[in-house]
């Protein structure tokens, strides 16, 4: 539960703006510094003064130093809006976070697992048009953001577009609309292995160095290919495979995977699909990548299997436990 406040005093929640289209301006668009967004959103009516429509809840902003377009977003900047939002989350009851729309789901999977046991909401949004723009959905999204981290109920979440998703299953799922996003593989549940842990701990233990892999299987996709992404010093693959987890059944394409299995890389196969789970073995095209190694991501997208796997990778898990815990729910994905 967040900070217990007498009924009539507001909620005091932290704004922690990180760049994205809700703060760009110019041509072409680039995210603009803290000191102008802050200026810019005070002058906004309903938003004067940090403080929502003159009462409702009141707010802090800080700024990730430098803003960034969210497409130039990597792990180690997770890491960093996790660290931030941990610590200037103290005395406060919720905090929103500001970011580009491009990784937003990303960011949100991953902070899902970073910031797991957060007795406080953190909610992501950003906008489709910036906020000085004419007719710009950011004004809707913030004010929906603020009084959805005021509710207080724990856990990460997306406010957009009208509507609250769950960190895990977001996915952006148009590039204009301002129905951005969506959960297509339904509700996160608060249940979860890490939901009584403390993210202090979490944080000091991460390796931002780490490195993680996602490859989207296609037609045509051979054992060169594999081998590329694989030359790198990757901890991990994810394999956003056909249907219910099938692959070419190429030998030299699945003898790639068991070698890189066998020096370490935790491989882990997800669905292209936007609703169902992985079910290795029901195809002999998917029993070709169990006997290689891989372990079955279950209902996680592409996008929070590799979130997750990144996180459980760069805590300095063995290749055993990784391949466990990607198997379980640690935070109610």
């Amino acid at each position: 539960m967040g900070i217990l406040r007498p009924d009539n005093e507001m909620p005091t929640l932290h704004v922690l703006y990180t760049g994205g289209t809700i703060g760009s301006a110019g041509q072409p668009l680039k995210p603009m510094a803290g000191d102008e967004f802050s200026r810019l959103l005070d002058g906004v009516p309903g938003f004067a003064g940090h403080c929502l429509d003159g009462g409702e809840v009141a707010w802090t902003l800080s700024c990730l130093e430098p803003p960034l377009d969210s497409a130039d977003m990597a792990p180690p900047d997770w890491l960093r809006i996790a660290r931030a939002t941990l610590e200037r989350s103290v005395g406060c009851d919720g905090v929103v976070i500001l970011h580009g729309t491009d990784t937003l789901a990303w960011t949100a999977a991953a902070l899902s697992f970073l910031l797991a046991g957060m007795q406080i909401p953190v909610v992501l949004t950003g906008s489709q048009r910036p906020l000085a723009a004419a007719g710009t959905d950011a004004i809707d999204n913030l004010r929906l953001a603020l009084r959805e981290a005021a509710g207080g109920r724990p856990g990460v979440r997306v406010a957009f577009g009208g509507q609250v998703l769950p960190a895990t299953g977001v996915l952006k799922v148009d590039a204009a609309a301002d129905a951005a996003f969506d959960a297509p593989r339904g509700r996160q549940s608060s249940a979860g292995d890490w939901a009584d842990s403390a993210p202090s701990g979490r944080l000091v233990r991460i390796d931002p160095a780490v490195r993680v892999a996602c490859l989207a299987l296609y037609p045509g996709i051979d054992a060169a290919t594999l081998g590329a992404v694989l030359a790198q010093p990757v901890s991990g693959l994810v394999v956003a495979a056909y249907g219910a987890g099938n692959a070419p059944s190429d030998e030299a394409f699945l003898a790639t995977l068991r070698r890189a299995h066998e020096r370490g890389v935790v491989i882990v196969v997800v669905t292209q699909a936007l609703r169902g789970a992985v079910r290795l073995g029901e195809y002999q095209t998917g029993a070709g990548l169990a006997a290689a190694g891989a372990v079955s991501g279950g209902e996680l997208s592409p996008v929070a299997a590799c979130a997750k796997l990144w996180v459980l990778c760069a805590l300095g898990h063995s290749q055993s436990e990784t391949e466990a815990l990607m198997q379980r729910s640690l935070v109610g994905e």
